[in-house]
């Protein structure tokens, strides 16, 4: 279960460099690829989701609360509130998860 978190997760924030993709984005230079939830939670949902004011424990929009001590449960396999209920990550499938999709700005809108 871990690799899947960690491997889901890296899929999340996406690739660290656009080596053999030349048409790519350019990454700006910043810390190495999370290797695991707790630095995916630092490096990413902290300054992008919680400090943004939207899905911390005492924001918790659309129910999601990325601070707690539970992330993976409030995360893996579990329906969004407010996205047709579409399912926030997918274990081993991390280009049908919703947070996925969300973080490359692919989530088609109905």
């Amino acid at each position: 279960m871990r690799l899947a978190v960690v491997i889901t997760c890296a899929l999340a924030v996406g690739a660290c460099s656009d080596d053999g993709n030349p048409g790519g984005p350019r990454l700006l230079p910043g810390p190495p690829c999370p290797t695991d939830l707790e630095q995916v939670s630092s490096q990413v949902f902290q300054p992008g989701c919680i400090d943004a004011g939207c899905h911390g424990s005492g924001d918790r929009a659309g129910g999601l609360d990325l601070e707690t001590n539970a992330l993976e449960l409030e995360l893996f396999g579990r329906e969004s509130a407010l996205c047709g209920g579409e399912t926030r990550i997918l274990a081993g499938d991390g280009e049908g998860s919703l947070l996925v999709m969300k973080l490359r700005g692919t989530q088609d809108r109905a």
